[in-house]
């Protein structure tokens, strides 16, 4: 008896010492179910959305999507955009290095390394579709199949890396499957990497 509950208690300690793991070099967080932001349905709005990132939730993103009325040759017209935004100059999106006409930016691939060296900038248009018909249309729109978009913070001097999983539906809502990001500091980290 003596021996059985000292093996319990043995196991119970083995098993409470593991609940926080100080080798962990990433925070995971899948939503579940997925966060999705509607676009405005009436012309002339801006939606704008707030997504925490970071550690203790210190860290914002904005999400805006915004519609826009105009006139397209003698027809009326909405024009709309969907970007990314960081309101803290503290957190940047990793610039891919590539556009559409638009200006539009592209996702990461999955598995690539995302480091501190990386070209950064303040804000990610996902979407955007203008008109001025019948002299010109701009189109742009990289999220459509869903892709990473990378990004990093700073704390006390040190740059953190994180990416996170966002899609541009049908209906033009944005959806925000998960994230993650290092606990490294000035260290690289992969894209996509859950485990």
């Amino acid at each position: 008896m003596r021996t059985t509950l000292l093996l319990l208690i043995v196991l119970l300690f083995v098993s409470c010492s593991k609940e926080k793991d100080p080798t962990q070099e990433y925070v995971y967080h899948d939503f579940v179910p997925d966060t999705v932001f509607p676009m405005p349905t009436r012309d002339d709005v801006v939606n704008r959305f707030t997504l925490r990132i970071g550690p203790d939730n210190s860290d914002t993103m904005g999400i805006i999507l915004r519609t826009a009325s105009t006139y397209s040759g003698h027809m009326p017209a909405t024009d709309r955009w969907i970007w990314l935004w960081m309101p803290d100059s503290t957190i940047q999106f990793i610039d891919p290095e590539s556009s559409q006409f638009g200006m539009c930016s592209f996702p990461l691939d999955s598995g690539i390394i995302v480091s501190p060296s990386n070209p950064t900038m303040k804000n990610f248009l996902l979407y955007e579709h203008m008109w001025n018909w019948p002299d010109w249309q701009i189109f742009c729109s990289s999220m459509e199949q869903g892709g990473y978009i990378g990004y990093r913070f700073f704390r006390e001097g040190h740059c953190y890396m994180g990416w996170m999983w966002v899609k541009v539906n049908s209906n033009l809502s944005v959806t925000v499957d998960d994230y993650c990001y290092s606990l490294r500091p000035d260290a690289p980290l992969e894209v996509g990497m859950k485990e």
